[in-house]
């Protein structure tokens, strides 16, 4: 697909097996070439469906089962709590229950529909304050250094988020992925400004852990507040090449959970490729802090400009 911009043919013949992943599928278009010979092609496709124990596996019909205990064939995924361990119970962040006061929850019986805005360290300089207005209520959750999955454990364990009436959340923008590109990255950080030219370069399986992670955080936050339309941000561009290589398959993959779920939708930033990189792809360094090595931090006119678009999504569309 748009990743790699090349085709790969897997010649097959009797009695072999190709099998695909389900990351492979979101990263590749498979197609059989077209064979105009007379002989019969035979397609077989193997689902797995669970009944409930009033079925015989020998009878399923609609006469002899209850089929509304069937799972939906049309879901494309499973619960969450179906897909993978739970993340175990839910501890106390102190660290981010001392901020309280910035997320405007001391008024926890407001009436007004609430928009949160949950990232790493890249939601800690937005001002709540200026998020809200006479309609809604913006509450910030920045948790500093987190990666997709701890994003996920921190916020489930959030003492705010239990203040909160998950009937009156309306938007949830979500960007997270940030921290777990570097731990896609095989190379050693100093070669990490060279383009990425073989797959075993980036670590595939780590690629797709992050991206089904950021997926049950979707799912999980669709679950707690199930009216709310979650909006999954793109990872923002670095001066990197091997750290955009990784960040573009991240957003790549977040892309097409737009056209997967009916509740994940689209966000104007997603939209607007050029909001922090030129029309050649290359970040806008100007909206960027320039200490360090490839700092990803906005500086104040970078957050200012994240600001603007974040609350025009949130009240036009």
């Amino acid at each position: 697909k748009q990743w790699y911009q090349r085709r790969v043919a897997v010649p097959l013949g009797h009695g072999d097996v190709l099998f695909m992943s389900r990351f492979s599928q979101d990263v590749y278009e498979h197609s059989v070439p077209k064979d105009f010979s007379k002989n019969t092609r035979i397609s077989i496709t193997f689902r797995k469906l669970i009944v409930s124990n009033n079925c015989s596996s020998m009878e399923i019909n609609a006469e002899s089962c209850n089929m509304s205990s069937l799972p939906s064939l049309t879901s494309s995924k499973p619960p969450i709590s179906q897909q993978r361990e739970n993340p175990g119970p839910p501890q106390s962040d102190s660290k981010n229950s001392s901020s309280a006061p910035k997320l405007g929850l001391n008024n926890v019986t407001s009436t007004l529909s609430k928009t949160l805005y949950i990232s790493s360290s890249m939601f800690s300089h937005l001002d709540s304050k200026k998020l809200s207005s006479k309609t809604q209520e913006a509450l910030v959750f920045s948790y500093p250094g987190a990666t997709a999955k701890n994003m996920h454990y921190r916020f489930r364990a959030d003492s705010r988020v239990k203040e909160i009436n998950p009937g009156s959340v309306d938007k949830i923008f979500l960007l997270c992925g940030t921290n777990d590109v570097d731990n896609i990255i095989n190379s050693p950080k100093q070669l990490r400004n060279k383009v990425l030219y073989q797959s075993e370069q980036c670590n595939m399986e780590r690629l797709a852990n992050t991206c089904s992670e950021i997926e049950d955080f979707a799912h999980y936050l669709h679950g707690w507040a199930s009216s709310a339309e979650i909006r999954i941000l793109k990872v923002l561009p670095r001066e990197s090449k091997a750290r955009n290589e990784v960040i573009n398959k991240i957003n790549f993959y977040t892309k097409g959970l737009v056209d997967r779920f009916d509740w994940v939708k689209p966000c104007q930033i997603v939209k607007d490729r050029f909001l922090f990189a030129n029309d050649l792809g290359y970040r806008k360094s100007v909206f960027f802090k320039t200490d360090g090595d490839d700092n990803v931090h906005l500086n104040k006119l970078g957050t200012a400009r994240l600001a603007n678009h974040l609350k025009f999504t949130a009240h036009n569309c």
